[in-house]
């Protein structure tokens, strides 16, 4: 996510507006970006 520099799975319940969204192909080429996990639904767990 663009405004809070977390990344996320898609079925997230805390979506941000699809206009902050940015799509990358896993979470190595997330934190790549500086992107953290998101803390709600742990996408390095899976």
């Amino acid at each position: 996510m663009r405004t809070t520099g977390v990344y996320c799975r898609p079925s997230c319940a805390g979506r941000p507006d699809r206009e902050n969204v940015v799509y990358v192909s896993g979470p190595a080429a997330a934190r790549e970006l500086g992107l953290r996990a998101c803390r709600r639904c742990a996408p390095d767990d899976a």
